[in-house]
């Protein structure tokens, strides 16, 4: 229970970093900036690897940070962590990994850097948890395509037993369905963000120009 309360705001500190430091990772080359980027003989495949694997690291450190506090204070308490802690850590490199493809995704989209910044943002904190809310309560639908519901593998593996794909609960006359991700599926979720949204903002990073 207390490495489960240690990660349920973890897909939002890493999505805060990931948006932030992704955010403009393309768009800025797109400004004044880019006269001076753009220009240099080096490849935009290159720069493009460069900026992921920055806005990765950063993502990664936060991560680590995450883990590391609550697997010291797991240990310090009750002598013990969860012995998922292995696979919950590589998975959480995953999703660091995916968002930060997705959002520079957003990023090769936007000629602005602030507004591809906060349009991650707003997709990914307000947007998506709407959308998983109403089709998952309100029309009974599995939210797969959302990786805010592929994260949620991450807080299901502390628990004590992995909880059911699905729970249906009554209210009065309507049925209430609630969802919770297998681990492969959220895995399949992750990669699946990882690399269509990395091709994206590849073909539309390596053809746009500098006006």
């Amino acid at each position: 229970a207390f490495t489960q309360g240690a990660l349920a705001q973890f897909s939002e500190y890493v999505l805060l970093a990931c948006a932030v430091l992704a955010g403009d990772a393309i768009s800025r080359d797109f400004s004044r900036e880019g006269y001076f980027t753009l220009t240099q003989p080096v490849r935009r495949s290159e720069i493009m690897l460069a900026r992921f694997l920055s806005a990765f690291t950063a993502a990664l450190i936060v991560l680590l940070v995450i883990v590391g506090i609550g697997v010291g204070f797991s240990e310090y308490m009750y002598s013990g962590v969860v012995p998922n802690i292995i696979q919950i850590t590589l998975i959480g490199l995953l999703y660091a990994a995916s968002l930060t493809a997705f959002v520079m995704m957003f990023s090769s989209l936007s000629k602005s850097a602030a507004l591809s910044i906060v349009t991650a943002i707003l997709v990914l904190i307000i947007a998506m948890p709407i959308v998983q809310s109403v089709v998952e309560f309100l029309s009974g639908v599995e939210p797969w395509f959302l990786i805010t519901y592929a994260s949620e593998v991450i807080s299901n593996l502390a628990q004590q037993s992995y909880p059911p794909h699905l729970v249906t609960e009554r209210f009065g006359s309507r049925t209430i369905y609630l969802y919770s991700p297998g681990t492969l599926e959220g895995v399949a979720i992750m990669f699946g963000y990882l690399v269509v949204s990395g091709l994206v903002a590849w073909a539309v990073y390596s053809r746009k120009e500098l006006k």
